[in-house]
C-alpha cells in the first residue's frame, strides 16, 4: 500500500477488528471497517458481502485499504496470501503429511479402503478423497 494504515485506537474484538458500542446493530457489535464502507456506499452495497482489508491489518479503517467482496473473494485472497491454514497446519487436522502419503501408498496397492480408514480413524470416503487427491492436494 502506498498510504499508511489508519489504525483504530479504540477497543478491538477478539479477531483484532475495531469496534465501538455505538456501531452496534441488532446482530451485535459492528466492526468499524464495515461501518466506514457503509457510510461511503450505503448499507445495501455491503449487504451479504464482506469488507476485505487489502493491507491485511484488521484494526485499519482507511477507506482506500478496504474493498467490498464476496465471501469467496475473501477466502481466495486469504489463500493467495498464504494466510489460510491448510493440511496438517489446520487446527482440526487429524492427519499428518506422513499419514497422507501412507494412505495414498496403501490405497494405490489396492488395499481395502475400509481397513486403511480404520487404521487412521477416519472415514472410508476420506481415504478415497485423499487417494484421488480431491483433498490434501498439496501433498
Amino acid at each position: 500500500m502506498d498510504t499508511p494504515c489508519l489504525v483504530y485506537q479504540g477497543p478491538l474484538d477478539r479477531n483484532g477488528y475495531g469496534e465501538r458500542p455505538r456501531f452496534r446493530s441488532r446482530g451485535g457489535p459492528r466492526r468499524l471497517h464495515r461501518w466506514v464502507m457503509e457510510q461511503v456506499f450505503g448499507p445495501d452495497a455491503i449487504s451479504g458481502k464482506v469488507v476485505m482489508h487489502l493491507c491485511d491489518n484488521p484494526p485499519c479503517f482507511r477507506f482506500d485499504h478496504l474493498r467490498i467482496g464476496t465471501p469467496r473473494d475473501n477466502v481466495e485472497d486469504c489463500m493467495d496470501k498464504g494466510r489460510r491454514a491448510t493440511g496438517a497446519r489446520h487446527p482440526q487436522a487429524k492427519l499428518s503429511e506422513h499419514d497422507v502419503r501412507e494412505i495414498r501408498r496403501r490405497a494405490s496397492t489396492g488395499e481395502d479402503q475400509r481397513a486403511i480408514a480404520n487404521d487412521f480413524d477416519i472415514g472410508r470416503n476420506n481415504v478415497s478423497m485423499i487417494h484421488t487427491k480431491q483433498t490434501w492436494k498439496g501433498i
